[in-house]
């Protein structure tokens, strides 16, 4: 048997969509390279298709704000096009920390397939929806 692996972006069927996220004060600054945050509300903003090939990635945005103090989250989807479970379970760590801060999550911008996935799966009565 042999073993089956995630497949990568050269080669494999992930896009390289871009995951970026704001902080507080500052500009938009790429994945992974910041991590400091402090007050107010951390800003993530995904574009592309949130699936298995950005689950990584998504990892690497919520231990950021899982490091931070940062009591709330506000995650642009205004640009993603497709959210899969493991969209679903990035939003419900964030939605974890953030509860157990006091705080909120809150989402902007979600496209009818996106909100969809959102109320099916019962997601969307946990978050606050900015349109």
């Amino acid at each position: 048997m042999t073993p089956t692996t995630a497949p990568d972006q050269a080669s494999g069927p992930c896009r390289d969509d871009r995951l970026s996220l704001e902080l507080p004060g500052e500009g938009l600054a790429t994945l992974i390279e910041r991590s400091a945050v402090s007050g107010g509300v951390m800003r993530l903003a995904l574009q592309g298709e949130i699936d298995m090939c950005r689950e990584a990635e998504l990892r690497a945005l919520a231990d950021t704000f899982d490091r931070s103090t940062v009591p709330s989250a506000h995650v642009d989807l205004s640009e993603v096009e497709f959210l899969d479970s493991v969209g679903l379970a990035f939003l419900a760590r964030l939605l974890r920390t953030s509860s157990a801060r006091g705080g909120r999550v809150s989402v902007g911008a979600p496209s009818s397939a996106v909100r969809r996935v959102l109320a099916v799966s019962g997601m969307l009565s946990l978050l606050d929806v900015v349109d």
